[in-house]
């Protein structure tokens, strides 16, 4: 049981340090949790269990990755006060505003842009995306989605301000907001002034703007991953006793 006490131990350090730091800044909750769960459990878990400990140290490493950020999603999402607006366009992305009620929304998805980047090389390369999506407003572009394709696939009138969900924009972001931008605006479309600062996810409803969050995903999966290491633990000892 040893195994599963140093890991729970690790993943709940992960989940509060992660996730309160998370909230005020999500890369500074990720890297004090992961030292904190990660380096600590792994520590904690090398002296009580060999090299065998490091997997404590991974589930409260992941613990703290998920939690810094869902953490800020849930706190967000589930704090901010929605204010009425007639449109998108009369929201100033520089205001302390964060979630809006406005004119119904609509994805521009023939304007959508993908930006893929790659990184690393040989066996260790991978490619990274982000895809901007264009929220029209009676066919106007009036402002835009940063994420994932699906994350833009359906509108709404419930809006919440993308960099303060996120914690920040990344530099991907910008740029496949720029490169959808110009995809419409050659092909004839309509872009309102600044649309390309307001970066809003939009909901159908604010129960939906509510629920933007996965913090759940902080637990389960660690949980599983701590599961597998103890599972793979106790077969290895058994098999150290057979033989």
């Amino acid at each position: 049981m040893e195994p599963l006490v140093i890991g729970a131990a690790a993943i709940a350090a992960g989940l509060v340090v992660g996730g309160l730091v998370g909230i005020v800044h999500r890369w500074t909750g990720l890297f004090a949790g992961v030292v904190v769960a990660g380096v600590g459990g792994a520590i904690w878990g090398i002296s009580k269990l060999g090299v065998a400990g490091m997997g404590c140290s991974l589930a409260g490493a992941a613990a703290a990755v998920i939690a810094s950020a869902e953490a800020r999603h849930a706190y967000v999402a589930m704090t901010a006060d929605v204010v009425p607006m007639p449109s998108l366009t009369a929201w100033d992305p520089a205001s302390a505003v964060g979630a809006m009620e406005v004119a119904p929304l609509e994805p521009g998805t023939r304007f959508r842009w993908t930006e893929m980047r790659t990184s690393g090389s040989g066996k260790s390369r991978g490619t990274v995306t982000e895809t901007a999506t264009p929220w029209l407003e009676n066919g106007v572009v009036v402002g835009f989605a940063c994420g994932r394709p699906n994350d833009a696939n359906e509108g709404g009138r419930y809006a919440l301000a993308f960099e303060r969900w996120e914690g920040d924009l990344s530099d991907m972001c910008t740029s496949a907001v720029s490169s959808s931008e110009k995809l419409a605006r050659q092909a004839g479309a309509e872009v309102r002034p600044l649309a390309a600062k307001r970066i809003v996810r939009v909901f159908a409803t604010e129960a939906a703007l509510r629920r933007a969050h996965d913090l759940g995903l902080a637990v389960r999966a660690p949980a599983v991953l701590l599961g597998v290491f103890w599972l793979t633990f106790v077969a290895l000892r058994l098999v150290k006793r057979a033989r």
